[in-house]
């Protein structure tokens, strides 16, 4: 009998809500709504490459950075960590040449559709 309840309620409060969103047009303006060729679609998924590449190589510099902490002086897991914090900066560095080589060569290969 419960579940009938909650069932019934559901529907009672969530069906008028849920027809309700499909009677009218969206409020969010969606980025691939402008693009209608493929150079659009390679650009968008150039800048989205970019910025999860950047997160990532944020979270290995931590990981790096933790591993070195937590090493308590011994030599091998220094020099992991340390290893570890070298490749997230040189992780980096790619992120910021390929930005940097394709801002040269054609500025409206980089445009930053996010902002």
């Amino acid at each position: 009998m419960k579940i009938a309840i909650t069932i019934f309620s559901l529907l009672i409060f969530l069906f008028p809500s849920i027809i309700y969103s499909f009677s009218r047009p969206p409020e969010l303006d969606y980025p691939f709504t402008d693009l209608t060729n493929l150079p659009g679609y390679i650009i968008y998924l150039y800048n989205f490459a970019v910025v999860i590449s950047a997160f990532i190589a944020l979270g290995a510099l931590v990981y790096g950075g933790f591993k070195y902490l937590t090493s308590a002086g011994n030599p091998s897991k220094v020099q992991d960590g340390l290893d570890q914090i070298k490749a997230a900066i040189f992780g980096i560095l790619i992120v910021l040449c390929s930005y940097l080589i394709l801002k040269t060569i054609n500025p409206n290969l980089v445009v930053w559709p996010f902002f």
